[in-house]
């Protein structure tokens, strides 16, 4: 018994020292993920609220963002589950890409009312899972309630990677993932009924006026 106590003592020691390293590395760099979220958060506001730009070339403009700075793909995969397993590797593919378009759609629509407002970073923490939670708000000029968002992101080996946007205490990756496993479910778990709503420009949307 005496070699499993050693044992069972050192793992918690490593799991402690890993733990407390990777705190020490959040509050070190947390001047970076505030940076990195404010430069990229007003840069998609800017783009999808420059009224003088046509639709088109603000959608194309946000989709770059978004593949360099979201990892669409794992996102993706994420929010189709289980069911990612049980897709051909045409209906991946083809679901990724459909998948991106319905993210910039559903951004471009929701900030269509937008005007000029600026995103603010307020805090930052590690989460639970070792990535790191940025919470920022948007204020409007309408006088409306700021939005609060928090943003998800990890390092990778390309660099920091938003993986999640929590928008009023709303995860937008459980809501999709929620929704579309709905739409599955409903087609007698087959993917192509999903697939069938994206290709038509249907797809489940979130919004940010929703309240948490």
């Amino acid at each position: 018994m005496l070699w499993l106590y050693r044992k069972l003592r050192f793992f918690l020691f490593f799991i402690l020292f890993i733990n407390q390293s990777f705190s020490q590395a959040v509050t070190e760099n947390s001047e970076i993920y505030k940076r990195f979220i404010t430069t990229l958060g007003n840069n998609i506001i800017s783009i999808l609220v420059n009224k003088n730009a046509p639709l088109t070339e603000r959608k194309e403009k946000f989709r770059q963002v978004l593949r360099d700075y979201f990892d669409i793909p794992e996102i993706g995969k994420f929010v189709l589950a289980r069911y990612w397993k049980r897709a051909t590797d045409q209906q991946k593919t083809e679901y990724l890409v459909l998948f991106e378009n319905a993210i910039v759609d559903n951004y471009a629509a929701q900030f269509d009312n937008y005007q000029n407002e600026t995103l603010e970073v307020q805090n930052v923490r590690e989460d639970s899972d070792q990535g790191i939670m940025v919470m920022s708000i948007i204020k409007r000029k309408t006088g409306a309630p700021p939005l609060k968002i928090n943003w998800k992101i990890f390092q990778t080996k390309k660099g920091l990677r938003v993986y999640d946007i929590i928008i009023n205490g709303v995860s937008m990756s459980i809501t999709q993932r929620s929704e579309y496993g709905g739409i599955i479910s409903q087609n007698s778990g087959q993917i192509e009924g999903l697939l069938k709503l994206m290709r038509e420009g249907r797809s489940p949307t979130f919004t940010t006026q929703k309240n948490g």
